[in-house]
Formats: C-alpha cells, sequence, structure tokens
C-alpha cells in the first residue's frame, strides 16, 4: 500500500510538469509560427493584396463614381488589421516546415512570378467555375 501511495505521489510531481513542458513547447511552436507568418507577410504583402482587389471593385463601379468608391473603400478596409489576422490564419494553419517552404517559394523569382500571374489565372478559371 505504502508503495501504491509513493508511486500515486511521483506520478503527481511528473504529469503536471510533462503536461506544463508540453504547453511550452507548444507556446515556443506557436511564438515560432507567428514570426514565420510575419516575415511570409513582409515577403507576400496583405497590403498588395488589398490594393489589387480594391483596383478590380472599382471598375465594378460607374466611371464617374469610381474615384469616391476607392477612397472610401481605402478609409474602411484596415490593412494592419487584416495583416494581424492573416498571420494568426498562417500560424493556425500550416506547420513550421510548411511556413518556411512557403517563405522560401515565395522568395524565388518563380514564387514572385507565380504570385503575380495568379490573378491573371483565377481570371481565366472564373467564368467556368461560375
Amino acid at each position: 500500500m505504502i508503495k501504491y501511495f509513493i508511486f500515486i505521489m511521483v506520478l503527481g510531481t511528473f504529469i503536471p510538469n510533462i503536461a506544463m513542458a508540453q504547453e511550452a513547447e507548444n507556446n515556443n511552436d506557436f511564438a515560432a509560427k507567428i514570426e514565420l507568418a510575419k516575415k511570409y507577410s513582409a515577403v507576400v504583402p496583405v497590403e498588395s493584396e488589398i490594393a489589387e482587389s480594391i483596383d478590380k471593385l472599382v471598375l465594378q463601379v460607374p466611371v464617374d463614381q469610381r474615384a469616391l468608391f476607392k477612397s472610401t473603400l481605402q478609409r474602411f478596409i484596415k490593412a494592419d488589421r487584416l495583416r494581424s489576422v492573416s498571420e494568426l490564419a498562417l500560424a493556425e494553419t500550416f506547420t513550421l516546415d510548411e511556413l518556411k517552404a512557403m517563405i522560401a517559394f515565395y522568395e524565388t523569382p518563380e514564387g514572385t512570378s507565380i504570385k503575380n500571374k495568379m490573378d491573371e489565372y483565377q481570371e481565366k478559371m472564373q467564368p467556368i467555375m461560375e
């Protein structure tokens, strides 16, 4: 009985430490993922994506209303907030290795070229998807 009690005491000491170590490791992992997400944001800036989207939306408005529409969108769309949300989503979605690979890819000339051509590709696919 005493051996059982000692065993339980020892377990009671180690289990919380193991759980705390795993939680700390998970927190360190998430912090590293956030840093990589920020690096990804520098390589693939949200601001340029927003600007491109606004320019596309403006074309759907009558010519005489485009300047007002564009300035309204630019005033209400908060790029810094979207960047933060994007970075959090990246960190929650992708592993460290995936984030590293995405950054490495988009830093290459081919990755940059692909990113720049993605809108053209999506425009070609849109009629088929609709």
